[in-house]
């Protein structure tokens, strides 16, 4: 062997190394990101979905350097290991394209949910201050006065207005029950745009990742058809 086969030897089983190392730490990243399982919860599954296709970049440059060179240097027992991970992507890369219908799912329900979560405390206050509306459409003069006495004990409630100060209270609810409803539309748009936008990059990604992946099984034939 010359000098640089040698040296083009040594170039590729560096890179092999390294590819085998990135795929070592992709399986340590799958492991972390299943542990603990919550199947049931839709954040949980979309933090997954979102987790793995992020994640898809390592082992793809991992999957380039260990396929590095085709047959050359290659030992029985790595190409039996090969012809393992050609079959692999083909596996992988169906899971990838399953996260599409996943994700869509998942983000519907999880919209569902955190919209009805907003709606509820939205109602917990509406409820409240209905309940302040009905006393002071039920209070009189009297029941004013005494209210602003209590309030402030030190005032004199002689030049009292009771009646316009009522009104002024249920002006003060009425705007509180609408600041309530607008913010609750802006609250769950927000939610919305922000599901969509990560549903959208994470539905193309895994597109892309199965794709490629699918792609390298094509192109991996030559380690299946090693006798």
């Amino acid at each position: 062997m010359s000098k640089s086969e040698k040296d083009d030897k040594r170039t590729i089983l560096v890179l092999r190394w390294v590819g085998y190392s990135l795929l070592g730490l992709a399986v340590l990243d799958v492991i972390e990101i299943f542990v603990p399982t919550q199947l049931m919860n839709p954040a949980w599954v979309l933090q997954m979905i979102g987790s793995i296709v992020e994640s898809a970049a390592v082992p793809l440059v991992g999957v380039m350097l260990v396929l590095y060179g085709e047959k050359a240097f290659r030992r029985s027992l790595e190409v039996n290991f090969l012809k393992i991970l050609s079959w692999l992507f083909l596996l992988v890369g169906i899971l990838y394209l399953l996260l599409i219908p996943l994700n869509i799912s998942n983000t519907w329900q999880l919209n569902q949910i955190t919209q009805n979560q907003i709606q509820k405390q939205a109602n917990q206050q509406l409820a409240q201050l209905n309940k302040v509306e009905e006393e002071l459409t039920q209070a009189t003069s009297e029941d004013m006065t005494n209210l602003l006495a209590s309030l402030n004990p030190n005032a004199s409630v002689e030049n009292a207005q009771p009646q316009q100060i009522k009104e002024q209270l249920m002006s003060q609810v009425v705007q509180g029950k609408r600041q309530i409803s607008t913010q609750v539309e802006i609250n769950q748009r927000n939610n919305l745009r922000s599901l969509l936008k990560n549903s959208i990059k994470w539905g193309v990604g895994s597109i892309i990742a199965g794709v490629i992946f699918l792609r390298l099984w094509g192109l991996s034939h030559w380690v299946r058809m090693i006798r």
